[in-house]
């Protein structure tokens, strides 16, 4: 089950959700939006296709949340940036030598982030 949303997170969201079922709506929505996003790319990526994806969730639905396909991707970078940044405060605590708490930092990170296993 996926971790509730902070508002931080939903910064861009039109409204927020309070109940589980929103919650899990506004999820659907991320989720169907990376399934586009990765398996026909940013040209196909539309409301309308994000709502197509979802069973039984209406554009108009979608709209109830986000302004537009900008605001989606906003939200959607705002939530994996917070637990890309969680993920580092929780490394970086004392549990070890410095230089190892870096190295665990590139785990299942991009490629520049990677770069630090290559210290030492």
């Amino acid at each position: 089950m996926a971790a509730r949303s902070s508002r931080q997170d939903l910064d861009f969201i039109r409204t927020t959700p309070k109940q589980a079922r929103s919650e899990a709506t506004v999820e659907a929505i991320f989720e169907a939006s990376a399934r586009i996003l990765q398996r026909q790319g940013a040209a196909a990526f539309n409301t309308n296709a994000v709502a197509a994806a979802l069973a039984g969730v209406s554009v108009g639905t979608l709209y109830q949340y986000f302004a537009n396909k900008d605001t989606i991707l906003i939200a959607m970078a705002r939530k994996e940036l917070g637990k890309t940044l969680a993920d580092a405060v929780s490394r970086l605590q004392p549990k070890g030598d410095a230089l190892s708490r870096l190295r665990g930092l590139g785990q299942n990170r991009g490629p520049d982030v990677c770069r630090i296993n290559s210290l030492g």
